[in-house]
């Protein structure tokens, strides 16, 4: 696994906004695979358990609906969505613990596969109310970012918060490919 680079970020709107669109596209994130994938969130990624039942109402694996992540276990390469509560009648079924979810009992995943635990990475999805949440703590856990959009991504990010962030850009500007990249946010 690659070595992780780390930079400050000044925690404002306007800089979790930046990587929005990653967070809808799917953020690769380094994790121990073989947990449950309420451990993998919670332990792992550091989301608050009381965030995660009340907010993030929405949860997919592998494109399936999830109504108990403790019974979901992640193994390398797999995909989660998360989302707060989605409008309409297929919003309410998709929702986890919903009253009508028997109308998706075909597509839901049940699993409580065994899987080898190790090091691995998952992709990460968030839409809605989740995403500036998921921006945070993955950015803040480390997610693998191609080194052009991070740098495109960091520029106007970078500056009085860290003395080593001019560093750090011109170390990721001089990579090619994949780079693992951390961010300790600074409270502004």
């Amino acid at each position: 696994m690659s070595e992780m680079i780390r930079i400050e970020l000044p925690l404002r709107p306007a800089v979790v906004a930046r990587w929005s669109a990653c967070a809808q596209k799917g953020m690769a994130i380094p994790c121990r695979i073989g947990e449950s994938l309420a451990d993998i969130l919670t332990k792992q990624l550091g989301m608050d358990a009381q965030y995660l039942e009340t907010v993030v109402r929405t949860v997919f694996h592998n494109s399936s609906p999830v109504d108990s992540l403790d019974t979901i276990m992640v193994a390398d390469g797999d995909m989660i969505a998360l989302a707060g509560a989605m409008p309409g009648l297929v919003g309410i079924a998709m929702g986890r613990n919903s009253p009508v979810g028997g109308f998706r009992s075909d597509i839901s995943n049940h699993s409580m596969d065994v899987v080898d635990a190790g090091k691995g990475r998952i992709t990460i999805k968030a839409f809605n109310v989740v995403v500036p949440e998921l921006v945070r703590l993955a950015l803040g856990h480390g997610v693998f970012v191609e080194a052009e959009l991070a740098l495109e991504l960091l520029q106007d990010a970078v500056g009085s918060t860290d003395d080593k962030g001019p560093g750090v850009l011109e170390r990721i500007g001089q990579m090619r490919g994949e780079v693992l990249l951390g961010v300790d946010w600074q409270q502004t």
